[in-house]
């Protein structure tokens, strides 16, 4: 037999109501606008602007969290990315 028919494959939830992508998109569109010279303050008050549902969610629950005085990976945390990426 062959090997391959052992490896697992990767599978998404399709009843998880979070697409694939959202957490990588977001990630991406923070690290652009801080790049660009905003700070994250103003990054992440530009996104609430244009960030739809569960973006958004993530963006002002970041923001509450940071203004107690909490860091941007506990946050993160807190929103569901994972260790790896708060690291």
């Amino acid at each position: 037999m062959h090997m391959a028919l052992f490896q697992k494959i990767r599978t998404f939830n399709i009843l998880s109501r979070e697409k694939p992508m959202e957490k990588g998109l977001f990630l991406k569109r923070m690290g652009l606008l801080l790049e660009e010279g905003y700070s994250l303050k103003d990054a992440l008050e530009f996104l609430v602007k244009i960030e739809k549902d569960t973006q958004n969610e993530w963006t002002q629950r970041i923001q509450k969290g940071l203004l107690t005085g909490s860091s941007l990976h506990h946050e993160l945390q807190g929103v569901g990315f994972s260790e790896k990426i708060c690291a």
